[in-house]
């Protein structure tokens, strides 16, 4: 390593090292395009030969066209996943499933189908998580249906299991859009078409249509609702 340091620091490989091409537009765009070709086969590859089949036994029911952008999620199933049509994640997430909850027969994940999950969310499921159809999960969303530990610090001391008073479900219906780094806790019902601010921390439920944003969350309007037909003239 000390030669090769040495070698580098001399004049004339100095100049060798630090050498760049002139700039070539035309060169440039073909390699970038070469590039992005690459990377869209490669990514086309893992997809249908691997990503396909592992989540295909990772999970127990998935539908069609599920997409994976990058790396594949961490999955950890040790109750039940569901996953609708046309479903994509974005880079690596984290789906943890089923935690041995005191009272909790099956804990359950349900994602609906046309939905996006962000990079680097966290879905986190002590009893169940329900996420309905053409739902957006943006960036860093970390959506729990449980304390994690028990509240309890005697059985945090045990290292006992959660009981129900730490887990509750989460609903998230039709066509919500969960912004940046949104954190949605139990016992929560995010209402069909609204919207949870960049940040927000939700810990009451969110009536359809609204936009909520704070921690806690609170409802600081209602969101527009447009007749797409109406609007692009069709019947």
């Amino acid at each position: 390593m000390q030669l090769i340091r040495f070698f580098i620091k001399s004049t004339n490989l100095r100049r060798i090292y630090l050498y760049r091409l002139p700039h070539m537009r035309l060169y440039a765009a073909v390699i970038s395009q070469l590039r992005f070709l690459v990377k869209l086969g490669w990514g086309w590859v893992k997809t249908i030969c691997v990503y396909d089949q592992i989540v295909r036994y990772d999970c127990n029911k998935v539908g069609k066209h599920v997409t994976f952008l990058g790396t594949y999620p961490l999955i950890e199933n040790r109750g039940y996943i569901e996953i609708g049509d046309n479903v994509t994640f974005v880079g690596r997430n984290n789906l943890i499933v089923g935690f041995g909850v005191v009272g909790v027969e099956r804990a359950e994940l349900f994602i609906g189908s046309n939905v996006t999950v962000g990079y680097q969310c966290e879905i986190n499921v002590g009893c169940r998580v329900s996420i309905g159809s053409n739902v957006r999960i943006a960036t860093g969303v970390k959506i729990f249906d449980n304390n994690s530990h028990p509240v309890d610090s005697m059985r945090r001391r045990e290292k006992l299991a959660m009981t129900l008073d730490d887990v509750g479900p989460v609903v998230i219906e039709d066509d919500a859009w969960i912004a940046t780094n949104a954190m949605i806790l139990k016992r929560v019902v995010i209402g069909k078409g609204a919207v949870v601010a960049a940040g927000a921390i939700v810990t009451h439920d969110v009536p359809s249509h609204t936009v909520v944003a704070g921690n806690p969350a609170r409802v600081v309007k209602h969101a527009e609702i447009q007749d797409f037909k109406q609007k692009t003239g069709q019947q």
